[in-house]
């Protein structure tokens, strides 16, 4: 068989399948800057399916997606887009529903990165710098994923996300002149990250059914943790320092504070208050004030194998009503412990001054 006759033959396949409505392959690929000048404008020709391939370099551009679905957006070697002094976000998602955004540095804007009205947003693995109030702001919508991110806050917070089913795993917050990291949207996760020389609290959270977990949170010029306004909330295994006014405060219903380490707060350690609250097995050191305190409006509460030193008050205070009180140790603290609470059971205690 020659060459044309071998081109003939597959010419006549395409026709073939043409015309029984086959479609051809389409690339799902769009290049920056090798297939397109710009990142907007590849933005704007993405379809469902397609992901955008971005080169090294900095990119002066102020970006818009709007009404995508599962498009992808990466960076190969480091890519910066700097949005100079916009007014607004130098990347803003609105209406999507599966936009992922991955590898890429976002620098300057009033807000790195704002996604408006979208749901399954994954930001991974990006960094957000300079920003004149948040990093990253998941603003409406649901389900988010926001993992391996790098934010530092402007005058507001680093990373803030309002909607429901957010998951922050693995960031770290450098610095921040606000706070570090806000969860607003109940059914939500925060674990694993690193949040440090913030100018007001390092996590804030609020909603139902929430896990806050594993979290190292340093020199909080506010509270170290804050859980407010919520219900059924896990606080676990979290390690504190440093902050300049409590450690970990809860103002909730449901709450379960087990595990956590808190050290050098400026104010008390642990300071709850609500009711169904269970404190287990938490260590608190250093505080300027109370060790662990349960304030008098709190029902049905669990103190349970907390230990408490160094604090410059006393190690336990306790108000409330129907309260377990039990295999706690208080140590060279100004006290060991101060009662307030109604219906009480306590044994096997430890509270020295």
């Amino acid at each position: 068989m020659d060459a044309s006759s071998g081109f003939r033959r597959r010419f006549a396949l395409v026709v073939g399948l043409l015309a029984l409505g086959a479609p051809l392959a389409v690339a799902t690929e769009l290049r920056v800057p090798k297939d397109f000048a710009t990142i907007q404008a590849a933005l704007d020709a993405a379809i469902s399916g397609n992901s955008i391939r971005i080169a090294a370099g900095t990119y002066d551009e102020v970006l818009t997606v709007t009404g995508k679905s599962d498009v992808t957006m990466f960076g190969v070697g480091t890519v910066v887009i700097d949005g100079g002094t916009a007014v607004g976000a130098t990347l803003t998602i609105e209406s999507c529903d599966g936009f992922t955004l991955k590898n890429v540095r976002v620098r300057r804007g009033d807000i790195g990165v704002h996604t408006k009205l979208s749901s399954g947003i994954a930001l991974l693995g990006v960094r957000a710098t300079k920003c004149v109030q948040t990093g990253l702001f998941v603003a409406s919508g649901e389900r988010a994923r926001i993992e391996s991110c790098i934010v530092e806050g402007g005058l507001h917070e680093a990373i803030r996300s309002a909607v429901e089913y957010t998951t922050i795993s693995k960031c770290v917050v450098p610095k921040s002149g606000g706070g570090g990291i806000v969860l607003l949207g109940g059914l939500s996760y925060c674990g694993s990250n690193t949040v440090s020389k913030t100018g007001a609290d390092g996590i804030t959270a609020s909603g139902g059914r929430i896990v806050l977990e594993k979290n190292v949170v340093k020199n909080a010029g506010g509270r170290g943790v804050f859980v407010a306004s919520a219900s059924e909330v896990v606080v676990r295994a979290n390690k504190i320092q440093g902050a300049a006014t409590t450690g970990l405060a809860c103002d909730a219903n449901g709450v379960v504070v087990d595990g956590n380490s808190v050290v050098g707060s400026g104010a008390r350690g642990i300071d709850v208050e609500g009711a169904s609250i269970k404190l287990v097995a938490n260590t608190i050191r250093s505080s300027g004030s109370e060790g662990l305190f349960v304030g008098s409006a709190s029902t049905d509460v669990v103190v349970l194998a907390n230990k408490v030193r160094q604090s410059q008050a006393v190690g336990f205070v306790i108000g409330g009503d129907q309260v377990v009180l039990a295999e706690n140790v208080s140590k060279n603290n100004q006290g060991g412990l101060t009662l307030s609470a109604t219906d009480v059971d306590q044994f096997a205690n430890q509270f020295q001054s």
